[in-house]
C-alpha cells in the first residue's frame, strides 16, 4: 500500500516526519531578534506572547494538580472524629475557612450578616498571619542563639 504524493514530504506528520513543523519555532526564534531593529521591533512581541502563553498553560495544569487539589483535599475532612477535641478543631477550621473566604467576597458590600462573617474571617486571617510571622521570628532567634553558642563555646572556648 503506497502513500499518496501529497502526503509525503516535510509536513507528513501522519507518517512520523515532523521536520517541517520545526519551521514554526525557528521563525518565532528569529522574530525575537526583531527587537534589535527599531522600526520592526514590535514584531518581537508575537513570539514572546507565544512563549509566555505556552509556559503559563503548562504550569497552570501542573500547579492545579500539585498544589490546588492537595489543598482542597486537606480542607475536606470528616467532621466527627475520634475525640471531641479533634471534632471541635475541624469545626473551628471550617468556620475560619468559610469566614476567611467571605472576607474576600467583594461582590456585595460587607453589611449585615456578610459584614459580621467577613469581620470574623479578618480575625482568623490576622491570627494566622501573626502566628506565621511569630514562627519566622522565633526560628531566626533560634538560629542566632545557635550561632552565638558556637562562637562562645567552640570558637572562644568559654563555658
Amino acid at each position: 500500500m503506497g502513500v499518496a504524493p501529497e502526503q509525503r514530504g516535510m509536513f507528513a506528520a501522519a507518517l512520523g516526519d515532523y521536520r517541517g513543523w520545526l519551521l514554526i519555532p525557528g521563525v518565532l526564534g528569529v522574530l525575537l531578534f526583531a527587537r534589535l531593529f527599531g522600526r520592526i521591533g514590535w514584531v518581537s512581541r508575537w513570539p514572546l506572547a507565544v512563549i509566555i502563553g505556552v509556559y503559563a498553560g503548562l504550569k497552570t495544569t501542573g500547579f492545579a494538580q500539585g498544589d490546588f487539589v492537595a489543598q482542597v483535599q486537606a480542607t475536606l475532612q470528616p467532621v466527627l472524629l475520634k475525640t471531641p477535641w479533634e471534632t471541635v478543631s475541624v469545626i473551628v477550621f471550617t468556620i475560619g475557612l468559610m469566614a476567611s473566604l467571605m472576607f474576600f467576597f467583594f461582590s456585595r458590600e460587607h453589611r449585615g450578616t456578610l459584614g459580621v462573617v467577613s469581620r470574623i474571617g479578618m480575625y482568623f486571617l490576622m491570627v494566622g498571619f501573626g502566628a506565621g510571622y511569630g514562627y519566622t521570628v522565633m526560628s531566626r532567634i533560634s538560629l542566632l542563639i545557635g550561632r552565638l553558642q558556637f562562637l562562645l563555646e567552640n570558637w572562644l572556648g568559654r563555658r
